[in-house]
Parts: structure tokens; sequence; C-alpha cells
């Protein structure tokens, strides 16, 4: 007897809700429309949220990467600009204390003047550690190692699985074919990356590396000098995070100790200058503030979503 006055009490409940719907039908369809498209906003929302903040990144201990950058810190202490030159990257890269974790990337474009194309491809120059320290799988071949270091001259490549496709229509015998870069020397193709490889966005988002070239092929560093910064350079180490800051302080001094013996002791434009490293997480390098943001959104639907459930409650 109790649960049939229950079910009279709710079905009643719906007629009435059904009723006050049909008296007001221009307010209620508006105040559903506002809970439909609030709704679709908060699950887009949540999913960006997802993607950008709780979601880790695809690479081998993600939580141990970080973007090591160069600043330049006038007499005030003011930091006045943040660039790596190709000498000074080189350094910290050579004089890293956490040897094997550590990689440099320089990102260009070249035209591959052997291919009938001769199509524009973007490039990296780098060194082996990118392969391990971002996971990168191959598809075919491997990836560059330990004979493509600084101190070697081996003329070896690897290009991506979608330059494997649109340049050579997935030739089975792509390993061995020769490439040459305008002006450059000719190179062997070594490997194909994965096609599910997820390459880091650290210099321009949706960027698709064609080709990685060993770092030392590079005909900039022939040119450009200590006071030449280049905003295309990047530097990413593999350390312990209660390491960091004593890893980047000890770093720190011996860049600026080299910098001032190679640019302020001949320079009057930099006299009482200091040169220094920061370090960031991966992810806060890839992502930015685009993560503080998608918060500010979250709270900013949440907000409607409670307003038009209110005005749900009140039809």
């Amino acid at each position: 007897l109790i649960d049939m006055k229950i079910s009279e009490k709710f079905i009643g409940r719906i007629k009435f809700g059904v009723r006050s719907v049909f008296k007001t039908p221009c307010f209620s369809f508006t105040v559903v429309l506002t809970l439909g498209v609030t709704l679709a906003m908060f699950l887009c929302v949540i999913t960006l949220n997802h993607l950008l903040v709780t979601q880790p990144l695809p690479y081998p201990e993600q939580g141990r990467l970080f973007a090591v950058d160069q600043v330049y810190l006038d007499e005030t202490g003011a930091e006045q600009k943040r660039n790596y030159t190709f000498p000074s990257i080189k350094h910290v890269y050579e004089n890293a204390l956490v040897k094997g974790q550590t990689t440099m990337i320089d990102y260009a474009q070249d035209i591959i003047a052997s291919h009938e194309e001769q199509p524009m491809v973007f490039i990296n120059y780098t060194t082996p550690e990118y392969g391990k320290i971002f996971g990168v799988t191959m598809a075919k071949g491997r990836f560059l190692s330990d004979a493509e270091s600084l101190n070697e001259q081996q003329n070896n490549v690897v290009i991506s699985y979608e330059a494997w496709k649109n340049l050579y229509q997935l030739r089975d015998d792509i390993l061995g074919v020769k490439i040459k870069l305008a002006g450059k020397n000719q190179f062997k193709i070594v490997g194909v990356v994965a096609e599910n490889f997820n390459e880091p966005q650290l210099h321009q988002i949706g960027r698709k590396t064609h080709i990685w070239v060993p770092w030392q092929f590079n005909l900039a560093l022939n040119y450009w000098g200590w006071t030449n910064n280049v905003d295309s350079t990047h530097l990413v180490m593999r350390m312990n995070t209660t390491e960091r800051d004593v890893l980047i302080e000890r770093i720190s001094e011996d860049l600026n100790s080299q910098w001032q013996s190679e640019v302020v002791g001949g320079s009057d434009n930099y006299t009482g200058w200091r040169t220094a490293l920061v370090s960031k997480s991966l992810k806060e390098k890839i992502v930015g503030g685009s993560d503080r943001v998608v918060l500010m959104i979250l709270i900013a639907v949440v907000g409607l979503l409670l307003i038009a459930c209110v005005n749900i409650v009140n039809l």
C-alpha cells in the first residue's frame, strides 16, 4: 500500500512537470536547450582537462623529464632574454652531469634535393639520446645510435612514417636508400619511425618532423657563435626531481663561467650580466598555461550547469 502511494505521488509529480512545461513552452525550451548545451560543454571541458592536465605524457619516466632553457640576467638580476646559442647548448650537453640522459634538438627546414619533387621537409638535428628519452618506436630499422654521436661522421638519417608513405610510397626497401638535402652531403636512411610515435611539441604546435639528422651535420653550427641566439634549439634532461635543483645550479655555474670568458670578457654590452639555466617539467613546457585556462573554463561551465539545473527545478 505504501509503495502504491509513493508511485502515485511520483507519477503525479511527473504529470505536474509536464503540464508546467506546456504552460510556458518557450521558457521551457530555452531552459532545456541551455541545460543540453551546458552538459555538452561540460563533457568537452572534462575531456580536454584529462588530455592536458591529468593524462601523463607518452614517454618513459615522463615525470623525470625536464626542459632546460638558458636565460640571460642583467646587473639587477632581471631576465632579459631566453635562448641558447649553438655553442652554449652544446656546452651544456657535453658537460651535463647526467650522462646519457640529455638530448638537444634544433628544429629546421630543408629541401630533399635528390627527390624528383624536391619537397620542403621539417628536420630535427638531434642526438642519439632522443630515441631513448622519448621512447621512439620504429616501423623499420633503428633510430640514431652511438654511431651517430657528436664525434662521429656517419651520414645516417631516420625518416618519419609520413615521409615514408608520402615521399617513398611505403617502398619495402627503404632502408639504405640515399637522400641528399640541399647543400649537404648524401645521407643513408637507416630507420623509419613508427606511425604511432607522438613527437613532443617543443617548438611549434602541429609541426611534424620528417627527417631526424645527427646534430653535427647542421651547417648553421659553422656560422653561429656564442653571441648568436637561436630560438629553434631545445634541451631535455632526464633527472630525479630531488636532484634537479642541485644539478641545474652546478651546470649553470659551469655555463656562466664559460659564457663570461667567451662573451662578457670581450664586450662592454654585458657588463654585470650573467647567464643561467632554468628548468620546468616537460609537460609544463609543452602545455604551457593551457592547463590553467582549462581549469578556469571548467569552473565557469560548472557554474553554468548549476544555474541550468536550478532553472529546471523551478519550471
